[in-house]
């Protein structure tokens, strides 16, 4: 273990985990209000950090090449220093779990 607040797992474990936290980052994506975005993110660097997985990050560029055709560079960081802050928590203050049996004022029933 790297750090004494970490755990180790076997590949097939991690490789769930590393799925599951790819589909944290395309609904952080999804959120249209940024703090809940970024609540979901910290939220999942602390759980990568906890099985020391390392955040990796891919960056797109998008740009018209000479013939006016668009063009994407895509550019991947392996973020090592992206850790939350020290003194940020993730505390998911926009979030909250809802029960099945309660109705959801957003959906149509």
């Amino acid at each position: 273990m790297s750090n004494d607040n970490s755990y180790e797992v076997d590949d097939d474990t991690k490789e769930l985990l590393s799925a599951l936290m790819n589909y944290i980052e395309m609904f952080a994506d999804a959120q249209v209000d940024q703090e809940t975005g970024y609540e979901l993110r910290l939220l999942n660097q602390e759980l990568g950090a906890k099985f020391n997985m390392e955040l990796t990050e891919i960056v797109v560029e998008e740009f018209a090449d000479a013939d006016g055709n668009p063009s994407f560079t895509l550019k991947q960081n392996k973020g090592k220093d992206k850790k939350p802050r020290s003194d940020a928590k993730a505390k998911a203050s926009h979030l909250r779990l809802v029960k099945p049996e309660e109705d959801s004022p957003s959906v149509d029933a």
